[in-house]
């Protein structure tokens, strides 16, 4: 990848005024049983599993490309490939920004070589930031680094909104008993939240 490449893509000026090229993608945990895991961390009892989902949102429409359930505590790296390439299927964004949770060089490698996609992703994951030794390995993290596209990162932010939506509206709390009819219960909210949003657009 070159500079005139992510310049021709329209990536690198940094234009916000079309957010369909733009995907973002996070994770988050949702409440299940009485007490909230939350509850439970700050209460300083022993950790607990709850269920977890991660997701690819566009960025223009706030509609949710894909989700990958799964359980938590756990890193985000794992379900990464997974919901980007299902979501990239759907619809055919060029940037995917992401906190640094999923910074790595094989996950900008596998964004641009298999998608085509830029991964707007800050190259700072597992060391100091102040550090002299900070050298950012990898010929696309340390491009990352070089062309800082901050206001396509400004864009994260899309991703949180649609979990503030999923939980406000529909609930982070599910009813389900066992992980797989969670997983399911997980599937039907984001389901139902997409199809509002393109009810609310028209």
């Amino acid at each position: 990848m070159s500079v005139r490449q992510a310049r021709d893509a329209g990536l690198l000026d940094e234009r916000d005024d079309d957010k369909s090229k733009l995907a973002t993608c996070d994770s988050t945990g949702m409440e299940s049983g009485r007490v909230s895991y939350y509850f439970t961390r700050r209460s300083g009892q022993k950790k607990r599993k709850f269920p977890k989902l991660w997701a690819v949102v566009q960025a223009a429409k706030h509609v949710c490309l894909a989700i990958v359930p799964g359980i938590g505590p756990s890193p985000d790296d794992p379900k990464f490939h997974r919901v980007t390439r299902d979501a990239h299927a759907r619809h055919a964004f060029k940037a995917l920004a992401a906190d640094v949770g999923f910074d790595g060089e094989s996950h900008q490698r596998f964004l641009f070589e298999k998608l085509g996609v830029i991964g707007v992703i800050p190259p700072e994951r597992g060391r100091p930031r102040q550090s002299k030794k900070n050298r950012r390995s990898g010929f696309y993290r340390s491009f990352m680094h070089k062309h800082w596209p901050k206001k396509l990162y400004g864009q994260r932010w899309q991703v949180e909104a649609f979990f503030s939506m999923l939980k406000r509206l529909l609930d982070s709390f599910l009813r389900a008993m066992n992980w797989r009819s969670q997983h399911r219960e997980m599937s039907l909210k984001v389901l139902t939240l997409n199809f509002m949003l393109i009810a609310g657009a028209n």
